[in-house]
C-alpha cells in the first residue's frame, strides 16, 4: 500500500471521529443543560420603607425650662397646747379669717377654772362688804378711843383679817386666771388663718399638736429650689403664671425677706433656692397656698439650621448622622453642632439645609 493511500484513510478516521464526538456533545440526553446565570442586582435602599428620616430645617430655636414656685409666707406661726387629754373649749377661728396679735383663736375647756374664779369673785364681793362695815367700825373706834380711851385693837385685827383674807383670794383668783389663760391661744402675729384643725364634743388636746396655723403675707412672696438659679437676677421682673393667670414678679435675695440662704444636692445637681415678690397691685389670692411656674428662655439660636436630637448620635466623642451615600448603603458622617434646645439640635456644619438623614 502506498503512503498517499495510507493518510487518505487516517484523514477520513479523524473526520468521522470528529463528526461523531460533535453529534454527542450536542446531544441533551448525554450532557446536563447549563444553569443561566442571573444579571447582578442593583444596590439601592428604599429609604421610605426601611428607614424613617429628617430633614434638615433652618429656623429658631429656643432652650427653655419652667420653675414651679410655691407660696412662702413672711411670718408663719403654729398654735400648739403645752398638754394631752384636755377637752376642747372652742376653735374660734377659720381658714381664710384674718386675725390680729392678741386675738384669742382656741382655748381648752375652762368650765371649771371659770366656776372657781367665779366663787372667788363671789367671797371676795362678801369680804369687799365685810371690810367696808370693819372700816367703818374701826373709824368710829379710834373717834370714841379718843374721848373714852377704849381699846380698839379687836376691830384693828378684824380689818386685817379681812384684807389679809382679801389678799389670799386675790392671788388665788390670779392662779386661776393665769391658768385660764396657758389653756388658751392666742395670735402673736397678725396674718390668715391658713389651718384650724378639726375637732369635736369628744376631741382631746395633744401636746404640741398644731391646732391653728398664721400666716403673715405683707407681701406676696414665693421660692422654688432649682439649678436655675443664675437665670434669676436681683430686681429682674419675671411673669409667674398662677392657674392660668400672669402676675408680674420680681427677683429678691434671701437676705431681704430675713431669710437664709439655702442650697442643696439633688442628684448631683446642685440647686438652690431662689425668691420672687409680686409686684402686680391687683394680685389677689383666696388661698394663701398656691403655685406658680416660670418659663425661663435658658439661650435661643435665630436662623439656624436644625434637626431632632434623635437624629444626631455620638461615636467617640463626635457627633454623626446616618445618611443613605450615593451607592444606596446607609453611610455616617460628622457633623458640627451647637445648641442642643428643647425643639431640635443645631447644626453648625457637616449639612446643608434641605439634606435628608436617617434616625436610628
Amino acid at each position: 500500500m502506498g503512503a498517499d493511500s495510507l493518510k487518505t484513510r487516517r484523514f477520513v478516521s479523524i473526520t468521522v471521529m470528529a463528526a461523531a464526538i460533535s453529534v454527542s456533545l450536542s446531544g441533551c440526553f448525554l450532557l446536563p443543560e447549563e444553569p443561566e446565570i442571573p444579571a447582578l442586582p442593583l444596590v439601592t435602599s428604599h429609604i421610605e420603607e426601611d428607614y424613617k428620616t429628617e430633614i434638615v430645617q433652618k429656623g429658631d430655636l429656643e432652650l427653655t425650662a419652667d420653675v414651679t414656685f410655691s407660696s412662702v409666707p413672711l411670718q408663719e406661726e403654729e398654735l400648739a397646747f403645752a398638754v394631752s387629754g384636755e377637752r376642747y373649749g372652742g376653735i374660734y377661728v377659720q381658714v381664710g379669717d384674718r386675725v390680729k396679735a392678741g386675738d384669742l383663736v382656741a382655748e381648752m375647756n375652762n368650765s371649771a377654772v371659770n366656776s372657781g374664779i367665779s366663787a372667788i369673785d363671789d367671797q371676795l364681793s362678801q369680804l369687799d362688804i365685810e371690810l367696808d362695815i370693819a372700816v367703818s367700825s374701826l373709824e368710829v373706834a379710834r373717834q370714841l378711843k379718843a374721848l373714852t380711851g377704849r381699846d380698839i385693837s379687836e376691830y384693828e385685827k378684824k380689818v386685817t383679817e379681812l384684807e389679809d383674807e382679801i389678799h389670799i383670794l386675790n392671788l388665788r383668783r390670779l392662779e386661776l386666771e393665769q391658768e385660764k389663760e396657758s389653756r388658751r391661744l392666742y395670735a402673736s402675729i397678725d396674718g390668715t388663718v391658713t389651718y384650724t384643725k378639726t375637732v369635736n364634743s369628744g376631741s382631746s388636746t395633744i401636746k404640741n399638736s398644731a391646732v391653728v396655723t398664721i400666716a403673715n403675707r405683707e407681701e406676696y412672696i414665693l421660692s422654688a429650689f432649682t439649678e436655675h438659679f443664675e437665670a434669676f437676677a436681683k430686681g429682674e421682673k419675671y411673669t409667674v403664671t398662677i392657674g392660668d393667670v400672669p402676675y408680674e414678679a420680681k427677683a429678691v435675695e434671701a437676705a431681704e425677706l430675713g431669710f437664709e440662704p439655702e442650697s442643696r444636692d439633688n442628684k448631683g445637681t446642685v440647686e438652690q433656692k431662689v425668691y420672687l415678690v409680686i409686684t402686680d397691685n391687683d394680685a389677689v389670692f383666696e388661698n394663701d397656698s398656691f403655685r406658680g411656674e416660670v418659663h425661663l428662655v435658658l439661650d435661643s439660636r435665630q436662623d439656624v439650621m436644625w434637626l431632632p436630637s434623635k437624629a444626631v448620635v455620638t461615636i467617640g466623642g463626635q457627633p454623626m448622622v446616618y445618611y443613605q451615600d450615593e451607592t444606596g448603603l446607609r453611610s455616617a458622617k460628622a457633623v458640627e453642632t451647637g445648641l442642643e434646645a428643647d425643639s431640635g439640635i443645631e447644626i453648625i456644619s457637616g449639612l446643608e439645609a434641605g439634606d435628608e438623614v436617617i434616625v436610628g
